[in-house]
């Protein structure tokens, strides 16, 4: 079962509630009015009876949230509209749909900033972080799993030995306004040909701002296919450059944009998770679970 958790930056010192489909989380507040944050996006697979480990809370933002400490009624608030409309066990099928609130509220914030206890804060988004999936369907491009899955780059992919085979070698490179102007159309899906994805409309720059994730792409990608090859005495043969691979010739931009690849990755994320589901005991009422710890 796929649960599906939105929270946005409003709820915290406004009436204004949202249900987006995406989790962000500040990862520096500066004194000099500016707050950068990234945004991820995760799925978290469960089974119905495993309790403690229920819901997808991957909420980073727990420190801020007790240094600033939203009223209670604020927080029921939020929890009413979660369970009415932010929590959905399907995967989200129209992109425009499920950007909409995220969109509208970041193109809130950004017009007139985010106030956080009497101060008001620039926002600036630095960078998406999310597995391949979740990347070809935020930004408006073909999976992964298709011959132009590439987004960094026109390499097109072949079928070898009925695997999806992509080159060793970088082809040209896709920079942010090639992206904008449609340059390269088979590297877009056909509904975004003509017009801006959600992403877009708010000043995402969608090459160098959606980042290649080093826990996706290496740590459970790569490095775990080549142990299992290890393991099972399989040769890499020509169709072995899946990809995944591929990316490795992309990954020094995005490294480059977040620092240190670790910490500018997924694994925050997937680690302050699995601290929040020690706090659900239970099925029921996730969010006061996690709130009253």
């Amino acid at each position: 079962m796929y649960t599906y958790s939105s929270f946005g930056v409003l709820f915290f010192n406004t009436n204004q509630h949202n249900n987006i489909s995406i989790t962000i989380f500040p990862s520096n507040i500066d004194v000099n009015d500016s707050l950068t944050i990234e945004k991820n996006i995760d799925v978290s697979d469960m089974e119905e009876e495993d309790f403690n480990h229920a819901g997808q809370f991957n909420l980073k933002f727990e420190q801020w949230f007790k240094k600033h400490r939203p009223s209670r009624n604020c927080v029921q608030d939020l929890v009413s509209i979660l369970r009415e409309e932010g929590v959905s066990k399907t995967k989200p099928q129209d992109l425009d749909t499920y950007l909409r609130q995220f969109q509208e509220e970041m193109a809130h914030s950004t017009e007139y900033g985010l106030e956080i206890g009497g101060l008001t804060y620039t926002i600036n988004i630095r960078a998406t972080i999310c597995d391949a999936p979740a990347k070809a369907f935020i930004t408006g491009v073909p999976s992964h799993t298709s011959r132009c899955g590439c987004a960094k780059c026109t390499q097109v992919g072949k079928k070898i030995n009925g695997t999806l085979t992509y080159s060793s070698i970088c082809d040209v490179i896709i920079s942010d306004e090639d992206f904008a102007s449609r340059k390269y159309t088979n590297f877009h899906q056909t509904k975004y040909l003509s017009r801006n994805s959600p992403l877009e409309s708010i000043g995402v720059k969608m090459v160098t701002q959606v980042i290649l994730d080093v826990m996706h792409l290496i740590d459970l990608g790569v490095v775990r296919k080549f142990l299992i090859r290890l393991i099972n005495n399989k040769i890499f043969g020509e169709n072995s450059i899946s990809y995944n691979v591929h990316s490795l010739l992309h990954l020094e931009k995005s490294i480059n944009i977040v620092g240190d690849p670790t910490s500018g990755s997924s694994y925050p994320f997937e680690n302050y998770l699995q601290k929040l589901k020690k706090y659900i005991k239970s099925p029921r009422n996730i969010l006061e679970q996690i709130y009253r710890k």
